[in-house]
């Protein structure tokens, strides 16, 4: 977990500095088209059913994608965690819940930070952060708890769902 701690703490930290920036419109559209491309491979696959051993290769790809997608996750949240879980599944070997449950740690280390760079750039609405940090605890402690008693296969069917729906709304409205 320490090379994502750090992967994704550069990455978030570029990324923050890059959407205090620039227009977000056009990279919406775009990670709209990018989080649909693995899908057909989803849908045929088993990958993220049942963990796999991991090449040192496939590692080493993954550990660059995942910077990469730390920038992005840093410009535009929309997407991130979905890039990331397709990557801890088909780089690392990961299952859809170990994928999830393993980046969340890098992810709260990343999501402090920027947190600390967009309140000093006086860019956050505390009225509606502070509940949002509410809904988030408990939405994601009764997702955590519904995946690990539903499993894999129903993530992985709840993933394409929310996946396909994100992106008609990250293409179209």
């Amino acid at each position: 977990i320490a090379p994502l701690i750090i992967l994704r703490l550069i990455g978030a930290l570029i990324g923050a500095r890059i959407l205090l920036s620039m227009d977000t419109e056009i990279l919406s559209r775009f990670i709209g088209f990018v989080i649909l491309i693995p899908i057909p491979f989803l849908l045929i696959s088993r990958a993220g059913l049942k963990g796999v051993k991991s090449t040192h290769s496939l590692r080493i790809i993954g550990l660059i994608l995942y910077l990469l997608i730390s920038i992005w996750t840093g410009v535009f949240s929309p997407g991130g965690f979905t890039l990331i879980i397709y990557l801890l599944v088909f780089f690392f070997g990961f299952t859809f819940i170990e994928a999830s449950a393993t980046q969340k740690i890098p992810s709260l280390v990343a999501n402090i930070i920027v947190t600390i760079i967009f309140i000093r750039a006086g860019i956050v609405n505390f009225s509606y952060g502070i509940p949002l940090v509410g809904g988030y605890i408990i939405g994601s402690h009764m997702g955590a708890s519904f995946a690990l008693y539903k499993g894999n296969v129903w993530v992985r069917r709840l993933l394409i769902t929310v996946v396909i729906i994100s992106s008609i709304k990250l293409l179209f409205f």
